[in-house]
């Protein structure tokens, strides 16, 4: 068990990857969550880390906030989704028709989710469960802490669905949101709405920045890891944000799919 009881230090942020790979319990005081940021953006309903309803808190606009960097990042997320979905097209229509005829039509799956700030919008996958898959989930066990419901024998997931996961094509069709503005390839996965109420006030700063489809949680567990490390992780990529420390991570990501590293 590690306790983390000292001012916020960025040494302990380059270690934290490594620390979580071995999965001890981190304890994150809250001057880990990081100074405000200068716009506001929205609010979100939060609780006490018990499920329970708590309050609502106005999420600011966090990370690097410097205009040269947001700038330069969404130029490489036009660049960089416009390109792979090129590159990935015969991967992208192949999985296309396997889905529309083992899903009878319903190759996608939507679901909303809260990104920069709080925003709601529509996240998109290829789908990996039966149709009725949310009318099923109060039959299944959550084998995860918090606001991750994680269940890698989930009967829900077909048999396409489960190498759809194993090597993340799923996440594919996000690509989508990446151009519109809603995500981006690089940061913290999008909170599903209703899921505030998992988390402490601090830990939502991991909204504070627009969500990706890849992040250093991706690269350093994924699925292996619990609840308060994602957000922990999370919490990190905010304070450490920039081109270079995005560009890492894209570079980092193909072999971590390749070997379905941590995946469910």
């Amino acid at each position: 068990m590690i306790s983390i009881q000292d001012e916020y230090s960025p040494e302990f942020d380059e270690m934290l990857p490594r620390l979580v790979m071995h999965r001890p319990r981190l304890h994150l005081p809250p001057i880990w969550a990081g100074a405000d940021g200068a716009s506001l953006g929205g609010s979100v309903a939060v609780g006490d880390g018990n499920l329970k309803p708590a309050a609502t808190v106005v999420i600011p606009r966090g990370g690097n906030v410097a205009k040269v960097y947001l700038i330069g990042k969404r130029v490489c997320d036009i660049l960089g989704a416009s390109a792979a979905m090129l590159l990935l097209s015969p991967l992208l229509l192949g999985t296309l028709a396997v889905l529309i005829v083992t899903t009878r039509g319903n190759p996608f799956f939507r679901q909303r989710r809260e990104g920069l700030c709080g925003r709601m919008f529509w996240m998109w996958k290829f789908r990996t469960m039966v149709v009725d898959a949310e009318r099923r989930l109060q039959n299944v066990k959550n084998e995860r802490g918090g606001a991750m419901f994680k269940n890698p024998h989930d009967p829900r997931i077909t048999r396409f669905g489960k190498y759809l996961r194993k090597y993340s094509v799923d996440e594919l069709p996000q690509l989508l949101n990446v151009l519109m503005g809603q995500m981006s390839l690089v940061g913290p996965r999008p909170m599903v709405v209703g899921h505030g109420h998992a988390y402490h006030a601090l830990q939502l700063r991991r909204l504070s920045v627009k969500p990706g489809i890849t992040g250093l949680w991706q690269v350093s567990g994924r699925t292996r890891l619990n609840f308060e490390q994602m957000v922990a992780l999370d919490l990190s990529y905010v304070r450490r944000q920039s081109l270079r420390f995005d560009m890492k991570l894209l570079a980092r990501t193909p072999w971590v799919v390749l070997v379905g590293h941590g995946a469910c």
